[in-house]
């Protein structure tokens, strides 16, 4: 028997990015040509930390290459995947490697709301999706934070979306998913989420899957499946205002492609794990899992 091709369509609209298009191999034309890939999966350190560095990442996207800001050089982020566990505090260094700042002004509602000057440079790590300490994880005296990067009184930051990392800073945060019981299993993300600079980070490709395992992922009909990770999302790369990176020019902070925030809302086509219309070839009658999570924007779902 011949696989079975899944082809996932350009339109950004609910059924065509959540509910990708059935094609039997030989019914019909296939024109894609763009094999489907996994993200990577990111490990933690020797410390068990995991490392996000946000940098300038040149990308190829359709028959172009592209300057954009995105962690550990992958368009998306590494996933972050937690194993099945009753006390997981799960510690991740965020690093922003980008080397200076970059104050633009900008205006919501595409351009005619008040007008404010916010740092494209400027970032912070937010985990969509957990039930964590918002503001600092709870303080254990045999766990003191050190070093640059750490919140005040020697402490990690929690999910706290209100400080600012700017370039060539860290932050070291630490995520107790367990303290107020067993965190509920499921697909979440992560992702920038600094007041002024978060869209544009997003549409850059700044994020990734945050994957925390429990007891479901041994109920036998999924533990057996196939499963795949799709982080969907939009880089504006129809855009006039972006602009992709000539013949022989490098990739740093100051030739990013993506930099203007009204391209925001433009209407951009949707890359799964940063390809454009990557196609899935599976053998017929296989069960798959899909862990799907989008981090498009302005487009809703």
């Amino acid at each position: 028997m011949k696989p079975t091709t899944a082809r996932v369509p350009w339109s950004s609209g609910f059924l065509a990015c959540c509910l990708p298009v059935f094609l039997l191999a030989g019914c019909g034309k296939d024109v894609s040509t763009t094999p489907y890939e996994e993200p990577a999966q990111l490990s933690p350190n020797a410390q068990g930390v995991y490392e996000l560095h946000l940098a300038p990442t040149e990308v190829k996207i359709g028959d172009k290459r592209y300057c954009l800001r995105t962690y550990n050089r992958l368009l998306p982020g590494p996933t972050i995947r937690i194993p099945e566990g009753t006390d997981r505090k799960v510690r991740v260094s965020l690093h922003n490697d980008l080397q200076a700042d970059d104050f633009r002004e900008i205006a919501g509602m595409e351009g005619y709301a008040k007008k404010s000057c916010h740092n494209f440079s400027a970032t912070n790590l937010h985990a969509h999706g957990a039930h964590v300490q918002p503001n600092h994880a709870t303080q254990i005296a045999a766990d003191p934070c050190f070093g640059a990067g750490c919140a005040p009184g020697s402490r990690y930051y929690g999910d706290n979306v209100l400080i600012e990392v700017g370039p060539r800073q860290t932050a070291e945060y630490r995520w107790d998913l367990d303290e107020d019981g067993p965190h509920e299993a499921g697909t979440n993300w992560y992702h920038p989420h600094i007041h002024g600079s978060t869209a544009i980070q997003v549409i850059n490709g700044a994020m990734g899957a945050l994957i925390v395992e429990g007891p479901v992922d041994k109920v036998p009909g999924i533990a057996k499946a196939k499963e795949r990770v799709m982080v969907m999302h939009q880089v504006p790369i129809d855009s006039e205002q972006t602009r992709p990176l000539a013949d022989g020019e490098t990739c740093s902070d100051k030739t990013l492609s993506v930099n203007n925030f009204l391209t925001v809302s433009q209407y951009s086509p949707t890359l799964i794990n940063g390809k454009l219309r990557p196609k899935i070839v599976t053998a017929p009658g296989q069960v798959e899992r899909w862990r799907m999570i989008y981090g498009g924007n302005p487009n809703k779902i």
